[in-house]
């Protein structure tokens, strides 16, 4: 969810809004040990991934390469978020 902070008005001098903002790291999914779930292969860093919907499996969400995903579409699986 997102955190709504009104906007300051032209004759209003800055005031704080009594919270500090920070930005937080978040890690990859799984520490960065991700394969496809297709072929197997090991999905590093630099890898893109894709994650796609099953049809098989009640819709379980699955992870991709490049090269599973073009193939993954024409069997039926779909692009997840």
């Amino acid at each position: 969810m997102a955190q709504v902070v009104p906007l300051p008005s032209p004759g209003d001098p800055s005031r704080p809004h009594g919270r500090d903002r920070h930005l937080e790291v978040v890690p990859g999914p799984e520490g960065g040990h991700v394969h496809c779930s297709l072929c197997g292969r090991p999905l590093d860093g630099d890898a893109r991934r894709f994650p796609l919907v099953s049809p098989l499996r009640d819709g379980e969400r699955v992870t991709t390469c490049s090269t599973c995903h073009k193939a993954a579409l024409g069997e039926g699986y779909r692009p997840g978020s």
